[in-house]
C-alpha cells in the first residue's frame, strides 16, 4: 500500500531509475514530464481540427501559460494544495459511503445524437433544478462496456442536484480508433445544442469516465474538437465542444504506460490494432497527456495505489503535475485512492471530495 504521503516517491523512483528501466517505462514518464514527443497543443478557438499535429516535438509546459497566481493559496475541505495539484485527502468512512439513490432511472431512454447504434445518451434528471451536467463516458477497455454501466460514485450525484447524460459510444471491436474519440466529440456537441430541452444549462457541462472512459473524457476536456468526425453535421460543428471540467477515475493518460503490462498490451492490439509494434507518433497522438495546455479546464483524477495496469506514476502524479503547471494546482485534483486497484469507480474514491470538486466548477462557472 503506497501512502499518500509517498505520492510523489513512484515518479521519483522512476527519475532515479531511468537507465535500468524498460524504455516503454521511461518514455510514459517522460512523456508526461515534457521531456519525449508529443503533439502540439490544440487551438482552444479551434472548434474542429484539421488534419494532424503539425510538429510532434513536445516543450514543457512554458511558465508564460500559467496563469497569475493567487494571494493565498484557496482552503478546501478535502484536498492540500501543493506544486503538484491539489492532493486529495484520506476519505473519512462517510465520505466514501453512498446513500440508496431512487433517481436512478434514466428520465430519457437512448436519445440519438447520430445515425448509428451505439451514438445513444440515457438522460437522468435531479429532482428540481440541476447546477451542472455530467456526461459519463463508460468503462470497458474500448471494446466492452455499455452505457447503462454508470457507477454509483457518479450516480450519487443526481442525489446532489446534478444531472447526469451517459454516453454510448462505438468499440474498437468493430470501429478502430478514432471512433470512440469521435463519437464522443460528437455526443458533447449534441448534448449542448440539446441541453435546453430538458431544462439543463448547456453551458455548464463537466466530462466523467472511467477506465477507458477516463481517456475519452481527458481528451474531450484537453483538446476540444481534435478529434471530432470528418462528416460532422454543419450544425454540431458550429457548436463550441468545451467543458468546465473533467472527473477521471482510473483513466489511461498516456496509452504508451500500458506497454508495460501484458493485459495493457493485449487492449492496446484491440483498441489500436497494435502494441509493441505501435509507431511513438501513434502513442502520442492516442494519449491525452500530450495535449495539456493552459486551455486545460480543471481536473479531478482518481487512481488506486496498486493499480497494476494504470499506474499511478505515469496517470496520476506526472499528469497532475503537468495539468498543474499548465493551470494551477488548486484547479487539479489528485486522487490516490489507498489499498485499491483498478476499480475504484465502484467504491473507494472520496465522493465527498468529488462533491467539493464540482461545488468548486458551478461557482467559477457563475463568475467567468
Amino acid at each position: 500500500m503506497q501512502p499518500r504521503s509517498q505520492l510523489l516517491a513512484p515518479l521519483n523512483r522512476a527519475w532515479r531509475s531511468r537507465d535500468r528501466a524498460s524504455p516503454f517505462r521511461w518514455c510514459a514518464v517522460a512523456l508526461l514530464l515534457g521531456s519525449c514527443t508529443s503533439a502540439t497543443s490544440v487551438d482552444p478557438h479551434v472548434f474542429v481540427a484539421v488534419g494532424p499535429p503539425a510538429s510532434t516535438t513536445i516543450d514543457p509546459v512554458p511558465t508564460s501559460t500559467i496563469g497569475p497566481p493567487s494571494t493565498v493559496p484557496p482552503a478546501f475541505a478535502h484536498c492540500r494544495v501543493s506544486a503538484y495539484g491539489c492532493i486529495v485527502a484520506d476519505p473519512a468512512s462517510d465520505e466514501v459511503t453512498i446513500a440508496s439513490n431512487d433517481l436512478a432511472k434514466p428520465a430519457v431512454n437512448a436519445a440519438r445524437y447520430g445515425p448509428l447504434t451505439d451514438q445513444v445518451v440515457d438522460v437522468y434528471l435531479p429532482r428540481g433544478t440541476a447546477e451542472l451536467t455530467i456526461v459519463y463516458l463508460h468503462a470497458g477497455g474500448w471494446v466492452a462496456g455499455s452505457r447503462s454501466e454508470v457507477p454509483v460514485t457518479i450516480l450519487d450525484q443526481l442525489q446532489r442536484h446534478r444531472a447526469l447524460i451517459s454516453v454510448g459510444y462505438r468499440l474498437a471491436t468493430t470501429s478502430p480508433w478514432p471512433a470512440q474519440s469521435n463519437d464522443a466529440d460528437r455526443a458533447i456537441r449534441w448534448i449542448r445544442l440539446h441541453a435546453t430541452d430538458w431544462g439543463l444549462d448547456p453551458s455548464a457541462l463537466v466530462v466523467a469516465g472511467a477506465s477507458a472512459g477516463g481517456q475519452l473524457a481527458l481528451f474531450l476536456a484537453v483538446a476540444p474538437g481534435h478529434l471530432a468526425a470528418p462528416d460532422l453535421p454543419r450544425e454540431l460543428a458550429a457548436v463550441d465542444p468545451r467543458v468546465i471540467g473533467v472527473v477521471t477515475m482510473a483513466a489511461p493518460a498516456n496509452v504508451a504506460a500500458l506497454l508495460n503490462d501484458a493485459f495493457g498490451r493485449a487492449i492496446l492490439e484491440r483498441f489500436l490494432g497494435c502494441s509493441t509494434t505501435c509507431s511513438a507518433q501513434l502513442l502520442i497522438d492516442a494519449s491525452p497527456s500530450t495535449h495539456v495546455s493552459a486551455a486545460a479546464p480543471p481536473l479531478y483524477a482518481a487512481v488506486g495505489a496498486d493499480d497494476t495496469l494504470i499506474v499511478p506514476e505515469t496517470n496520476l502524479v506526472g499528469l497532475g503535475a503537468q495539468w498543474s503547471r499548465a493551470i494551477g494546482p488548486s484547479l487539479v485534483w489528485v486522487d490516490l485512492v489507498d489499498n485499491r486497484g483498478h476499480n475504484i469507480d465502484i467504491g473507494g474514491v472520496n465522493v465527498a471530495a468529488i462533491d467539493e470538486f464540482l461545488t468548486m466548477l458551478t461557482q467559477r462557472a457563475s463568475t467567468h
